[in-house]
């Protein structure tokens, strides 16, 4: 007992070549096979920026002023103080991978290594040259 219109493979679920929806110009309409190589490209793509497993997925920064500031200063380290050597890297553009952070003294360091008021004032590099 099928359903009035309904073929025996139709209600099966099969489909035939009649069931295939045609274009306004009669033509029947194909499906483009799903290629896996174009599949991990956009998942690639979506993913978030970090520099991988090996550099436990360091972030991809974005650049605002201030860090700019800031990155031109650690980069010209040299020039205020000369009696100390730096190794060289590329000048001519920003790194993208990076991370910034704070120091944090534990209780151990209470005594001998925990910062005078005027040093932990400073927030910045920029502020720690200027002072």
């Amino acid at each position: 007992n099928l359903p009035s219109g309904l073929t025996a493979s139709e209600a099966d679920g099969g489909s035939t070549e009649a069931d295939i929806p045609l274009r306004p110009d009669g033509s029947q309409l194909h499906v483009a096979p799903f290629d896996q190589r174009k599949a991990a490209r956009e998942e690639a793509r979506r993913a978030p920026k970090t520099k991988g497993a090996a550099w436990f997925d360091l972030p991809q920064q974005t650049i605002d002023e201030d860090m700019k500031r800031e990155l031109r200063l650690i980069r010209l380290r040299g020039a205020y103080d000369p009696k100390r050597f730096y190794k060289s890297f590329d000048t001519s553009k920003f790194p993208t991978y990076f991370q910034v952070g704070t120091v944090v003294n534990g209780p151990a360091d209470f005594y001998a290594g925990s910062l005078t008021k005027a040093e932990a004032k400073n927030q910045s590099v920029t502020q720690q040259v200027l002072a």
